[in-house]
């Protein structure tokens, strides 16, 4: 893995991105709830995609403050959804995740084989949120 401004394994710090006009199939938000997370993509599942609670690997962890950059990652926790519900617009995915704990980052990362109804694959698949704190809103 490379580290610092990286991605998929390509070191080159400048690139230029040119708009095609085309959607790219990635996650848009993600948002808590006071029982897990919700995602929101930017097109549609495709039908027999993201059902199953082994489409999304999470873990949580907090970060030990130092006095230079970064710190150790403390209690490494591997997360799982106990129920995974699809929206009718197969936009949005709910996952219903114990043992969240405020405070501390949850690392997302989507199976890379899911695809949108267009037959797109998922971008990335790759997301970190700090959970500060719980939200009330209901599902």
């Amino acid at each position: 893995m490379v580290g610092g401004w990286s991605w998929k394994g390509k070191r080159n710090g400048l690139q230029r991105l040119s708009y095609t006009g085309n959607s790219t199939f990635e996650m848009l938000k993600i948002s808590s709830r006071n029982d897990g997370f919700e995602i929101e993509f930017t097109e549609p599942l495709a039908e027999d995609a993201g059902n199953a609670s082994s489409d999304y690997k999470m873990q949580q962890w907090w970060y030990q403050p130092t006095a230079s950059y970064g710190g150790p990652k403390m209690d490494l926790t591997d997360l799982k959804a106990s129920e995974v519900k699809v929206s009718q617009d197969r936009k949005t995915v709910y996952l219903k995740v114990s043992g969240l704990k405020t405070g501390n980052v949850v690392y997302f990362m989507l199976n890379h084989q899911l695809k949108s109804k267009q037959g797109n694959k998922l971008w990335s698949g790759e997301a970190w949120y700090t959970l500060n704190q719980f939200s009330d809103v209901p599902l």
